[in-house]
């Protein structure tokens, strides 16, 4: 940004150095102007070719000077900008040492929790004492675990047989939907088997009137178990026989459905006979369609090919009066260019009468020189005399900057001695800074741990004096103390208290038992009576 800056002022300074350049010119062209009227006989075009030339410098010149006001302009954005881009970068700057800071702290945490041997060695002391704990709870606790695992196998048993009860329950709820299903697909050919259809739901309500009857002929049978267990095989034998004369009914009326399928499948590939001859009149009929449909798509195309044709056409000729325009514009081009040779050309004949306007004048300055070196000669032995003069002032003015510039490089080694003995200082009381840092980080550790064990040092007060010195205890909050202060010591619980816990268990276990060995009763006579 700031070699940016240093052009934008170099281009600036430029610009004013042609601007200049300009205004000498224009004073030029005026004398030359000036002149001309009073020696050549063609004073008048000469001074309107000077006044045209001094508009066109004019018009250069203002043309300048906004260029100029836009590079100001510029050149202030230029550098609003450049200051805008500072600050943000000393913004990120800072942001940027921050983070810096954060990650050199977490650094220097991680690398004392890493050498500390005395943060280990606290730490160590207290998982030990965390162990003995969990150890001691982990004992205490095997018997209840165990009954609890029985208890679960158990309760996963019971799980088992409902959900083969739900399967069961999802097989009979999926042969009735393969049964809608099936009369689903027999209710398309409705129109066609109306007499049968009406004969088939009668057979299927008395199938479901039979079925109807066996479900009530199976509920009288729980209701007569529930009642009287003794009566139960008798009743058994007669269901059984029952069921017996069911399913040889239910035989026939297999191989009797069979046979009626056989006769629908028969109807079906009947009727899907007669669709396919309909379909092929249908295709015949499509095909006299397509011919026709064929024939206006051709006239269709044709008519489109005429007007594709007709827009070619059109486009040609757009085409040619684009080539025409063309050739217009480069004939009016061709008139300008000699109408700006035609005015070329006079400005090259007022060049040569400007030019020997100027050989005049340069003879007139040359006879005035002359006249003029001896007073130059005069100058010239003056200035002569001036510049030893000069130069002798120049031979002083050396010798004493160079012994300021003895003095000033003195001054700079003393300086720079100086800012070394500052930089050791600020050494040593940044390493003073880093110890102190270090050791509140390690007071924190240790206060952190300290605060995370802080259950397992109130179960465990009896141990503080071997386990805590007195400056880690300073370490603890007051809250921490109290804890570690009045916290009973760990006690196993109560033999009648586990030998209750176990009794109960073992309740809870004969009752599981009790219900799995019922469920299991019901659900296998349900499937033998199934």
């Amino acid at each position: 940004m700031p070699r940016q800056m240093s052009n934008a002022r170099r281009n600036y300074e430029q610009h004013v150095e042609r601007v200049r350049e300009a205004d000498y010119q224009v004073k030029v062209l005026e004398g030359f102007v000036n002149q001309s009227r009073q020696m050549s006989q063609y004073g008048k075009a000469d001074a309107k070719v000077g006044n045209m030339r001094r508009a066109r410098l004019l018009a250069e010149i203002e043309r300048e000077r906004q260029l100029e006001e836009e590079l100001e302009a510029r050149v202030q954005a230029e550098e609003c900008r450049a200051a805008e881009q500072a600050r943000q970068e000393r913004l990120c700057a800072e942001v940027a040492a921050r983070r810096d800071e954060k990650i050199r702290d977490e650094k220097v945490r991680q690398q004392i929790r890493q050498e500390s041997h005395e943060l280990r060695e606290l730490e160590a002391k207290l998982k030990a004492a965390l162990h003995g704990h969990d150890m001691a709870l982990q004992i205490e606790q095997n018997k209840l675990l165990a009954a609890q695992r029985h208890r679960e196998d158990l309760e996963a048993e019971l799980r088992d047989i409902e959900i083969l009860e739900a399967q069961k329950q999802n097989d009979e709820a999926e042969a009735e939907r393969k049964l809608m299903a099936n009369l689903q697909t027999k209710s398309i050919l409705e129109h066609q088997m109306d007499e049968k259809y009406q004969v088939r739901m009668a057979e299927l309500e008395a199938k479901r009137r039979e079925e109807a009857e066996v479900d009530r002929i199976v509920e009288e049978l729980y209701a007569e178990e529930e009642a009287a267990e003794q009566a139960r095989a008798a009743k058994k034998q007669a269901l059984i026989a029952d069921m017996n004369d069911y399913l040889a009914k239910r035989a026939e009326y297999i191989a009797w459905e069979r046979q009626m399928l056989a006769e629908e499948e028969e109807l079906i590939a009947q009727h899907q006979r007669e669709n396919e001859d309909r379909e092929n009149r249908a295709t015949m009929a499509k095909q006299r369609v397509d011919v026709e449909k064929e024939k206006i798509y051709e006239r269709i195309a044709e008519e489109i090919e005429e007007k594709r044709r007709r827009r070619q056409e059109l486009e040609d000729l757009r085409v040619d009066l684009a080539f025409a325009e063309k050739e217009m514009q480069a004939a009016l081009d061709e008139m300008e260019q000699a109408e700006r040779r035609r005015v070329k050309q006079a400005e090259l004949m007022a060049a040569q009468e400007a030019a020997v306007a100027q050989r005049m004048e340069d003879q007139r300055q040359a006879e005035l020189r002359e006249a003029e070196l001896a007073s130059v000669m005069q100058r010239q032995q003056a200035e002569e005399a001036q510049r030893v003069a000069r130069e002798e002032e120049a031979k002083e003015a050396r010798r004493k900057a160079h012994a300021e510039l003895l003095r000033q490089q003195l001054r700079e080694q003393e300086e720079q001695q100086q800012r070394a003995i500052e930089r050791q200082k600020a050494e040593l009381a940044k390493q003073e800074a880093d110890a102190a840092a270090r050791q509140r980080i390690l007071e924190e550790e240790k206060a952190k741990l300290l605060a995370q064990f802080a259950p397992v040092l109130a179960q465990h007060n009896r141990l503080g004096p071997t386990l805590l010195k007195e400056e880690d205890v300073a370490l603890l909050d007051e809250g921490t103390k109290r804890l570690i202060g009045r916290a009973p010591a760990t006690q196993a619980p109560p033999a009648d208290r586990l030998e209750e816990e176990l009794r109960a268990v073992e309740e809870e276990q004969a009752a599981v038992e009790k219900d799995k060995k019922h469920s299991m009763e019901q659900f296998y006579s349900s499937r033998r009576l199934w």
